[in-house]
């Protein structure tokens, strides 16, 4: 049997689509590079949108919003930075930072005394992956799931409820028995009685499957013990297990689980690159959504290289190709933070030209191109590359915002110090990124050279 969702477990891609009336397939038709299944992917969230699926299904569920959800809960850039703050170098951010503080002297020293010793070293990176391992990996996992021929507004009797339950368990349980990772795409197949989500399957043999999946939404999509039963260290390749979970009518799903590959690190390298993007709209040459803004194939083309030839006779830095960028591109995703993608691996939800642009061999840091996607023409810029791998990044990040956050709250509960609820809840968020900036490159070179403890004293004093 396919998915079924019930209103409680429905994200605002599933709820805006259906509220236009509109089935998969219809959506599918009003975008473009979108599939039906793709679709139910990022309703099931097993599968992210990209900046521009978003942007497609905001027009096609006439929700602008939507884009706004996206920057501000999916979207790295939109969680991490604050808008009002649009500065690159670590000595303009330490200027606003201490400006924030100028009232609270004690403050400031303690923020100075973080940039001096706030370094987080390997050892704890590796302490907290160990202590927390869940919360830095993922798991696959092949998945069918078993919905209730009864719902809600039946109104069914408690018996008749009951006799569902068994019933359905009893199928449930029999398919657990029998499924193995070997036979699990046939078996998911067979089981299916919808014709749509039948047809679905044979285009998508990824149907059954929740790869580079994480605790959350495991945990959000099926329990808590579903969670932690994929995630637990006991686990091995071929491990299965039935969960079944219940809604407020006591009606029952049953999610079969069948362990693919237990938790693993993410050990790719990711890049941060930014893009200009002309958009492309004369019709048969492109699948991009059509804009106010857009070109002709050729139109684009040349706009793009004369913005590259622009930057490259200027200072032909990353600050200016950021400048540029705002300026000129057309990805309404990136514009604000001058056309920046940041932690890109080989595995994110972007077009193919995109990450095989970012991860061609010998490709450096400063390098610049022009690809053509669906969308139309990119000027390509590589801003860094991590000399980590991913999952020591995530490690790196959390120690950090977790230092700064006990940092405020100790700040808070001294007698020393007084904190208005105001600043709690506006100053915070102005020096939080600059804070964990600060803890996690102690050190860091700013842009007129090393930074050292008597250069930021300096600029506080000032």
């Amino acid at each position: 049997m396919g998915k079924k969702s019930t209103r409680e477990n429905k994200n605002i891609y599933q709820l805006y689509r259906e509220e236009q009336g509109l089935t998969r397939e219809k959506a599918s038709d009003l975008m473009v590079g979108i599939s039906p299944a793709r679709i139910e992917k990022f309703e099931y969230e097993t599968q992210e949108p990209t900046p521009y699926d978003i942007i497609q299904m905001a027009d096609a569920y006439k929700h602008p919003d939507l884009c706004n959800y996206y920057c501000s809960h999916r979207c790295e850039i939109g969680q991490r930075y604050v808008p009002e703050i649009e500065v690159t170098e670590l000595s303009t951010i330490i200027l606003e930072t201490i400006a924030s503080l100028n009232e609270i002297n004690p403050l400031t020293g303690r923020l100075i005394q973080i940039t001096r010793d706030g370094k987080i070293t390997d050892d704890e990176i590796e302490e907290e992956f160990n202590k927390n391992a869940k919360d830095y990996t993922t798991v696959d996992i092949r998945n069918f799931t078993f919905n209730s021929t009864i719902s809600a507004d039946d109104k069914a009797s408690k018996d008749d409820i009951k006799k569902a339950n068994a019933d359905l368990k009893k199928k449930a349980q029999a398919f657990l028995d029998a499924v193995n990772l070997s036979n699990f795409t046939q078996m998911a197949y067979d089981a299916t009685d919808d014709k749509e989500q039948k047809e679905l399957m044979k285009d998508d043999a990824s149907y059954s499957s929740m790869a580079d999946t994480n605790y959350t939404a495991v945990h959000d999509y099926v329990s808590a013990e579903a969670a932690d039963w994929a995630f637990s260290s006991d686990r091995k390749s071929g491990d299965k297990k039935l969960f079944e979970v219940k809604d407020d009518n006591g009606i029952a799903t049953y999610h079969v689980y069948c362990m693919e590959n237990v938790m693993k690190r993410d050990n790719q390298y990711p890049v941060n690159v930014r893009q200009i993007l002309f958009m492309v709209t004369d019709g048969a040459d492109s699948d991009a959504t059509e804009t106010e803004t857009g070109h002709t194939d050729a139109e684009a083309k040349k706009l793009a290289e004369d913005a590259l030839a622009k930057w490259k006779k200027g200072k032909a830095t990353d600050e200016s190709f950021a400048a540029l960028a705002t300026k000129l591109t057309e990805d309404t995703g990136s514009k604000e933070s001058g056309g920046l993608y940041e932690n890109v691996t080989k595995d994110s939800n972007y077009v193919e030209p995109f990450l095989n642009w970012c991860f061609a061999d010998g490709r450096k840091k400063g390098d610049t191109g022009i690809i053509k996607t669906d969308y139309g023409y990119h000027v390509m810029y590589l801003s860094s590359k991590s000399k980590d791998p991913a999952w020591k990044n995530t490690v790196r990040d959390a120690l950090a915002s977790a230092k700064f956050d006990k940092y405020i709250e100790s700040t808070i509960k001294s007698d020393e110090t007084k904190v208005s609820e105001h600043w709690v809840k506006v100053v915070k968020k102005r020096i939080q990124k600059a804070a964990e900036t600060v803890i996690t490159n102690a050190g860091l070179n700013a842009a007129s050279g090393a930074l050292s403890d008597a250069s930021v004293v300096t600029a506080g004093d000032e």
